[in-house]
């Protein structure tokens, strides 16, 4: 189930940015300079970043002055790239592509940094042979490996993200690429005679992968499935959860894997559903033959199919895994986010490269200067002496999913939101040192949590259906209430027990007061993800408008509430908000993606140098002059 975290799309700053199209199929967007203008030249007081349209700049942080740093205890680093896609030649000999175009080359033993042609992230790899192969990626990239290096093909008026490859031989292939105009749609382009040309369109879907049996039989997966046979690509159907990568073994047989442990098996010409092995999204499958294979997804999970049935097996690490290729029954390889590599040798998977405890965190929430909280994929994170650490409790403590929204009520109590997979979530309650699973599972996924007191607060999110779902605490017990909203809610804040705001889907906006939530006036039909109140009478709330495109207007949402009225707020670019938190009236703080972080002084936004191109989710400012945030791959920064 996607949530605001997971809604926020990827952007590198000093490149195309991007976002992972299987973490449930996002739109992707550029940080966009003013081209249209007069040359800027930078002051001396900035430094120049190159982007995909041209420079653009920020603010240079100089000692002594306040600045966000990277918080290094135990070597963590705060850059850290998502490998996304593997593929290996030989048991000697492999490729590996991701973010920002990332290139990696297995030879000689080890794994090594290639320089790459393109700065866009790059989603998939064929390789033909050990002498050529091809990757694609976002802004419409296409890199072709030949002659011992990756050339970049240009495509004129491209205006699409590329997400899958597959090469049936070194004369002829096949790529997937979306765009979003009015909802999404994706380009085929088939490749032959030594060019790629665009083949046909599917219309309100995203493929995320293509896989060919032959040159005359094919599938591609995503929202809708389609099929490739006498020369023509037949839409199929869809199922309810998305599908995010397929392997054909033959014309006959095939595996296809997807959002909430989807699992589907074409045989005998049908797909066919399988038994839910695992609850977390499946990103990438493969098969050595017909009788075994792997599939890979988030939180480390790995399956094994063999003798008939799929089987979770044991996992170095928690981080999310994008792809996997087998060479051969007993030698294959990972690659994940944060740069976690693994292999399978000697009939287990180990560790090569990435830092197995580098969890994302979601949410933190500081009581005092001097100690706090952070929660994440699992992991619980104290802070208290000086240093983070990890709270030794979880499994102790019967905690075993992704953690969303900490809100503390005091150093002795606080909440948080755990998610307890197909679309439940438990409440975990932190009291007498001991956090515990306070509620049996409730219908919904929540994703923020506001308590404005030790017996009282709210909790929003959304059904299974994706309409708003609410969450009431009074009397020491979690209640669910009518929502007024028919899209998801992705954030709440309360000014007082008798008044508060939530922001969701579609720019809703609720409003309660009176003792009941009610839609409030939006001026926005854009994704709200983040609400902050400054006092009843003004707040903020941030977005990013998905319907927009990202190659046609800005799709940053910034409402400004003043006087009773919410009104639209110019966004300093095309960055898009994800987190936001005001500090009082005059200064507060918001997180876009890969990184970015702005901040609202003298009466405007602006980003401000960050230490770090990974996502950030959450922020707890103790005053003007100190905070913490946290983000993918465990990253904690410190404004002091």
């Amino acid at each position: 189930m996607w949530k605001p975290i997971f809604k926020i799309a990827t952007v590198l700053i000093s490149i195309v940015m991007m976002v992972f199209p299987l973490g449930g199929a996002n739109p992707k967007f550029n940080p966009k300079p003013n081209t249209n203008g007069p040359a800027v030249t930078p002051s001396t007081n900035e430094a120049v970043f190159s982007g995909s349209s041209g420079p653009f700049y920020l603010p240079l942080i100089f000692e002594g002055q306040l600045a966000w740093h990277c918080y290094q205890d135990g070597g963590k680093e705060c850059i850290k790239n998502n490998i996304i896609s593997i593929k290996m030649v030989s048991p000697d000999e492999g490729w590996a592509v991701g973010a920002g175009g990332l290139i990696m080359h297995y030879i000689d033993g080890s794994w090594q940094q290639v320089d790459s042609p393109t700065g866009n992230t790059l989603y998939s790899l064929a390789m033909v042979s050990a002498n050529e192969g091809w990757a694609v990626g976002s802004g419409g990239a296409i890199l072709h490996y030949e002659g011992g290096s990756w050339q970049q093909i240009n495509i004129p008026q491209t205006f699409c993200d590329f997400s899958s490859v597959s090469m049936i031989s070194a004369a002829e292939g096949w790529a997937a690429c979306n765009f979003n105009s009015g909802g999404y749609h994706s380009l085929f382009f088939h490749y032959k005679d030594g060019v790629w040309g665009q083949f046909g369109t599917a219309d309100y879907t995203y493929i995320s992968s293509i896989s060919m049996a032959s040159t005359d039989d094919g599938w591609a997966v995503g929202y809708l499935s389609y099929h490739y046979h006498d020369g023509v690509w037949n839409l199929i159907g869809g199922g309810e959860l998305s599908l995010r990568d397929i392997t054909m073994v033959s014309s006959s047989e095939g595996w296809a894997v997807g959002e909430q442990g989807e699992i589907s098996h074409y045989i005998n010409g049908e797909w066919h559903g399988v038994n839910f092995i695992t609850f977390f999204d499946l990103n990438s499958v493969t098969m050595i033959s017909a009788n075994e294979g792997w599939a890979v997804g988030k939180y480390g999970t790995i399956l094994h199919y063999t003798n008939g049935a799929w089987q979770v097996v044991n996992s170095p690490s928690k981080a999310s895994f994008n792809s996997v290729s087998m060479v051969s029954a007993s030698d294959g390889w990972i690659v994940g986010d944060m740069n976690n590599i693994l292999h399978y040798v000697n009939g287990s998977w180990q560790q090569v490269q990435g830092d197995p405890t580098d969890l994302g965190l979601t949410s933190v929430k500081m009581v005092s200067a001097s100690e706090g909280w952070a929660v994440g994929n699992g992991v619980i994170l104290h802070y208290y002496g000086g240093a983070w650490k990890v709270f030794q409790c979880i499994s102790d403590c019967n905690i075993y999913g992704r953690l969303d929204s900490l809100a503390m009520v005091s150093p002795n109590e606080g909440w948080v939101i755990e998610d307890a997979g197909f679309s439940n979530s438990i409440m975990v309650h932190y009291k007498d040192h001991v956090w515990q699973p306070a509620t049996g599972v409730i219908t919904g996924t929540f994703v923020s949590l506001a308590m404005v007191g030790p017996d009282e607060g709210w909790a929003v999110g959304l059904t299974d259906m994706f309409s708003g779902a609410i969450l009431h605490y009074k009397d020491g017990v979690w209640l669910p209430i009518d929502s007024p909203s028919s899209h998801p809610i992705w954030s709440v804040a309360m000014v007082s027990a008798d008044e508060g705001w939530a922001v969701g889907g579609a720019g809703t906006i609720l409003h309660y007061q009176n003792g009941a939530w009610r839609l409030a006036t939006s001026p926005t039909g854009g994704d709200l993800n983040s609400v902050a109140m400054v006092s009843a009478n003004e707040g903020w709330a941030a977005g990013y408008d998905y319907d927009c495109g990202s190659f046609y207007c800005n799709p940053t949402i910034l409402l400004h509430y003043l006087n009773g009225i919410w009104s639209v707020v110019p966004g300093p670019t095309e960055y898009g908000f994800g987190s936001i938190t005001m500090v009082s009236a005059d200064e507060g703080w918001a997180f876009a993606a890969a990184g970015v972080i702005l901040h609202y002084a003298y009466g405007s936004w602006q980003p401000v140098n960050s230490p770090t191109t990974n996502n950030l989710s959450s922020i707890s400012m103790i005053s003007a002059s100190e905070g913490w945030a946290v983000g993918d791959g465990g990253v904690i920064l410190h404004y002091h």
